[in-house]
């Protein structure tokens, strides 16, 4: 099946397991609107004998949203614990980050997920000699740019492709 083909069909699927939460929120109100978290698992359940990828797609979004939300807080911590040393030391350095997204969909949500992460902000976006987008990241911890740019392409990149796209291919820059 054709990725995009596949795509949509997750999508509607989405749409379709949000309506069952309100259906459940409605016609079986017992926890007030913990119903509305209940009525999307069992949506999520009964949809994922359906189709078995929407099940793995939503395991992937709620992964990737506590990963994001869990690197928040860990650059937080990282950022004031900095802050309040007696000795301010940091490698502050831009890189540059071949993306292998390319959909301003998954670019937009990538850029923005770095930006939150504090310490991180992507600067500018460009498309190289190869035709690929690169993304330019400021950071202030930058001890090693090819580590750097691992750390990107392997925990954000990777996990917002499988949410997306279903899957990933991974490629060696």
């Amino acid at each position: 099946m054709p990725k995009k083909y596949e795509n949509e069909q997750i999508v509607t699927l989405l749409i379709v397991n949000v309506g069952l939460a309100i259906f459940w929120y409605v016609f079986f109100p017992l926890y007030g609107t913990a119903d509305l978290f209940i009525g999307f698992v069992i949506g999520t359940l009964a949809l994922s004998v359906y189709h078995r990828s929407y099940g793995k797609r939503i395991w992937w979004l709620l992964s990737y949203l506590l990963f994001v939300v869990w690197e928040i807080v860990l650059s937080n911590a990282k950022l004031t614990r900095w802050i309040l040393s007696p000795r301010l030391e940091f490698h502050p350095g831009i890189v540059a980050v071949p993306l292998t997204l390319d959909t301003d969909f998954e670019i937009t949500v990538l850029v923005t997920m770095i930006t939150l992460t504090p310490g991180t902000t992507s600067i500018d976006l460009r498309k190289d000699k190869k035709g690929r987008y690169v993304v330019y990241i400021h950071s202030f911890f930058v001890k090693d740019a090819d580590s750097f740019r691992h750390e990107i392409k392997d925990m954000f990149e990777r996990r917002l492709a499988l949410v997306t796209r279903g899957g990933w291919e991974h490629e060696l820059v």
